[in-house]
């Protein structure tokens, strides 16, 4: 099996749900999700286990959407559009401004400036951090992208295309999760809202 970081498919560690920033072992599977994507992989290797209150309620909805008889899996479903830029980060995929401050190095409350303490006034950070928004790439992580009658954030297309041998059982509901599977694995992935 292809190497995959599991990890890509946990919250992120500034995510206050503790229980799902990393990948979980139940049975002969890891599971990983950050609540927009569920991956499930066949002998991968994890440390934590779920409560079984919420892994019962995760073999569930895996189950629900997965399970159906009539899904239609399909390869090359995914067409990434030209990728627009990351507007939080102007593309760079660093944030050197200071969020505290906005880059000003300080701040007004009430009649009064104060220097800012995050970047000790200097309006920059150093060193630079990644961009939260796009997660470093430069882009807009939340782009539509068609799948089906559905639409999924560019951040999700990128990392489910990278996965090998992926096949899309695209829905014609345009709210349902859209199942995935790959060499390895499976997984749901929930749409964008219009």
């Amino acid at each position: 099996m292809t190497q995959i970081d599991i990890q890509k498919f946990c919250a992120r560690e500034d995510d206050d749900r503790k229980h799902i920033q990393k990948p979980h072992k139940h049975g002969e599977y890891v599971y990983a999700t950050n609540g927009h994507i569920l991956a499930r992989f066949r002998d991968a290797e994890a440390g934590q286990h779920w409560e079984d209150k919420f892994m019962d309620k995760v073999q569930k909805l895996h189950a629900k959407s997965l399970g159906r008889a009539s899904l239609k899996w399909k390869r090359d479903i995914i067409k990434l559009p030209p990728a627009i830029e990351c507007s939080y980060c102007d593309g760079e995929g660093k944030l050197a401004d200071c969020d505290d401050c906005n880059g000003n190095g300080n701040f007004e409350h009430g009649k009064h400036y104060y220097e800012c303490k995050e970047c000790n006034g200097a309006g920059r950070m150093n060193p630079p951090e990644i961009c939260h928004s796009c997660s470093g790439t430069g882009k807009d992580g939340s782009q539509r992208v068609k799948v089906g009658v559905s639409h999924i954030a560019r951040r999700y297309a990128e990392l489910i295309l990278a996965l090998p041998n992926l096949e899309v059982a695209p829905n014609l509901d345009d709210k349902a999760a859209i199942p995935f599977r790959f060499d390895g694995g499976d997984g749901i992935l929930m749409p964008l809202m219009k």
